[in-house]
């Protein structure tokens, strides 16, 4: 998939009215390989590099735009941007990541399931995979709703059980 071809997100503000670049718009770097806050949590060893190139490959291999590895805290640890620059609103991706899959461990505790795998939303525009680690981390996928949902789906599943193995081995 193409920039041109890839619909845009809708600017969003800082909370103080300033608007900052979405998805899709000039890239102020390639996004790739940069670090979130939170992986200072997560340490700079050989596993963080493992990590990067996992989120990477879920961004090939899914055709999504962004890929971000959340920590129990709901901060940013890892993320992988492939259309211009990462998400201005990171932080509340974080945020919002966490607080969906709250929601989802509560609703499912009122009808048996307490224990969410994953979880899947498309819209007509854009649509997002959240899927929790066994460590408690969330790994988030953005795609445009060109992409397949079963390719998202299996490559999210591959890449749970290799960012499991790298953070299991100290990453």
């Amino acid at each position: 998939m193409s920039g041109p071809r890839l619909p845009r997100l809708r600017p969003l503000a800082d909370g103080h009215g300033s608007p900052h670049l979405a998805l899709g718009e000039e890239p102020a770097s390639d996004g790739l390989g940069e670090i979130g806050e939170g992986a200072a949590n997560l340490g700079r060893s050989s596993g963080s590099a493992l990590i990067e190139a996992e989120l990477e490959s879920f961004c090939r291999t899914g055709g999504l735009v962004y890929a971000a590895l959340i920590d129990e805290q709901g901060r940013v640890a890892f993320s992988i941007c492939t259309v211009g620059s990462r998400p201005h609103n990171e932080c509340e991706i974080g945020e919002l990541a966490s607080g969906i899959f709250a929601s989802a461990r509560a609703l499912g505790a009122e009808i048996g399931e307490p224990a969410p795998l994953n979880m899947s939303v498309q819209g007509t525009r854009w649509g997002y995979s959240l899927d929790r680690l066994q460590d408690g981390h969330l790994l988030v996928g953005v795609f445009p709703c060109q992409a397949l949902p079963a390719i998202v789906r299996a490559s999210a599943y591959k890449t749970k059980l290799a960012l499991e193995s790298a953070l299991g081995a100290g990453g």
